[in-house]
């Protein structure tokens, strides 16, 4: 199935519009002349955030460390703007390079353990500490 070119959304059967970015899908894949989002080598998923929060931070990690990293919403509103997302338990994807994968699960198996452990501080609390009022 394609991806869309500006998130990395799979779309699936009947999809027109990306419903992460809201980019049309095009009839026809891109000329030539249209720039490739990053190269031909097959992207994997390497993580899927259950909320938001993680979603964010763990694509802010890979991104740090120098990764190339595809975000896949699965968000998808429908009745009244109600994030679908929630009931599946997946709130996205993130993917990178067939040829990054070991690397990146590295990275993300760090970071969640960190998480878990409470060993890095919030930019929020960082703002905190930092302010004498």
């Amino acid at each position: 199935m394609p991806f869309c070119p500006q998130c990395g959304y799979e779309y699936l059967e009947g999809i027109t519009r990306c419903p992460g970015c809201d980019t049309p899908r095009q009839a026809e894949p891109p000329g030539e002349q249209a720039a490739k989002p990053f190269s031909d080598e097959p992207l994997v998923v390497i993580y899927e955030a259950p909320e938001e929060f993680l979603f964010r931070a763990v694509k802010d990690t890979l991104e740090e460390a120098g990764l190339p990293v595809v975000e896949q919403p699965e968000r998808s509103w429908a009745f009244d703007s109600i994030d679908l997302s929630v009931y599946r338990g997946v709130y996205g994807r993130l993917l990178t390079f067939e040829s990054r994968v070991e690397e990146a699960k590295k990275i993300v198996s760090d970071f969640l353990s960190a998480y878990e452990r409470g060993d890095f501080a919030f930019p929020e609390e960082e703002a905190e500490e930092d302010d004498p009022a």
